[in-house]
Order: C-alpha cells, then structure tokens, then sequence
C-alpha cells in the first residue's frame, strides 16, 4: 500500500464520433490524442493520495454525493482549446447538461481542499488532445476549426468513478477503484 494518483470522473463510452475525432487528433504531429478507452470527463483531480489513510474517506464522501443525485443526460457540443486556439495545449469537446454542474459542485465541496492545494474550478470539457510540441498547431487548429459547432450526442449519466492513473511512456494507464451509481428515480 502507499500513494496512488488519483481522481474522480464520469466515463464516457460508446460515441464513436468523439473517439474519432480524438483519433484523428492524435495523427497530427505534435499532437497527443487520448485513447478511445481512457475518454473521461473529469469531475475533480485528487493528485497523490494515501491508499490506507486518504481512499476510505473519499469512497464514503462519494457514497454520500452519488445518493444525492439522480442518473441524468449530457450534450457534447462543438470544439475549442486551452489556453485558446492560437495557444493550443489542450484540444476538447464542449459539454452541456445542468445537473452536471450541480454534481461536480457536489463532488468538489465533498473532498476537502489539501494544504497546500488551489481550489479547483469545474470547466466542463472532454479532454480529446494535448500538445505536445507545436509543429502540428495549424493543422490541429483546423480540425478543431471544423468540428466549432458539431452536436456530438448525448450521454447518460449513471454514475461516477474514483480512478487511479498510473503513468507510463506509453501514456496514462487508468483503472476504476470504485464505481458509485447515481441514486434510482
């Protein structure tokens, strides 16, 4: 037992046109995709915690949340980056669903902020891509250019996930500790 990086995320599985476009994202030069398997929307990101001291209460808070909360559906709308296009570090998809923000504010007030630790902001996104180098930046500008405003369907929200990321030269490596379903109604 020790350490594991870990965070908290809602899957997000079986839309072929996000796993796609993060494929073809993935072919640019410079560019990373992420792996059709490891698309999450993430809901917190823990960093570093303690498997034996820190992992129990996380499971209970999470317990707590996802009973407070009924199965609901998401959108996933039109592209952009981060810091901006111009800037590209992170390519995404944009997310729409109102009860989406109530349950990351849930989840956010529900595990504590560590010493030392900023407080995080929920920005709904789907991570698809990030820049590794810049010599792909105008091609990927343009892919995500063409996808401004694609509706790329819906999804429905059964649950969320504490997983742990494990690094690797190959990229992250992502397991689910827990799944929590969202309450029955």
């Amino acid at each position: 037992m020790g350490r594991i990086r870990g965070f908290v995320a809602i899957p997000v599985k079986g839309l072929l046109e996000i796993e796609e476009l993060a494929r073809e994202i993935g072919t640019i030069r410079g560019i990373k995709g992420v792996r059709a398997e490891n698309i999450h929307l993430t809901l917190k990101f823990l960093g570093g915690v303690d498997e034996e001291e820190e992992i129990p209460e996380i499971i209970r808070s999470l317990e707590e949340v996802a009973q407070r909360h009924h199965a609901f559906s998401i959108s996933f709308q039109g592209t952009g980056a981060f810091p901006n296009l111009q800037r590209m570090r992170v390519a995404w998809i944009g997310i729409k669903g109102e009860e989406l923000g109530k349950l990351a504010k849930d989840v956010l007030r529900a595990l504590p902020i560590k010493e030392g630790e900023r407080p995080q902001k929920f920005g709904p996104h789907l991570t698809i891509g990030r820049v590794k180098f810049r010599e792909g930046i105008k091609k990927a500008q343009r892919v995500l250019e063409r996808y401004r405003y694609k509706d790329f369907g819906t999804l429905k929200v059964r649950g969320i996930e504490l997983m742990q990321s494990t690094l690797t030269p190959g990229g992250p490596i992502y397991s689910v500790i827990r799944h929590f379903p969202l309450a029955e109604g």
